[in-house]
């Protein structure tokens, strides 16, 4: 982000409308962001549930 927002490096395409490019590719991030975390919760309470007795 930092690189292709703030410092305009490596910009994928020229002359076009980046902002469609920059919604999905940030979408798709969180997305994947959220996957990694119902999937990291999910894992933490199984490990607890089955140390109890």
């Amino acid at each position: 982000m930092v690189d292709h927002k703030l410092l305009r490096l490596h910009q994928i395409r020229y002359g076009v409308d980046v902002t469609p490019y920059d919604w999905a590719w940030n979408l798709s991030g969180a997305a994947l962001l959220v996957v990694g975390v119902v999937l990291g919760a999910r894992a933490a309470r199984w490990d607890g549930a089955g140390t109890g007795s």
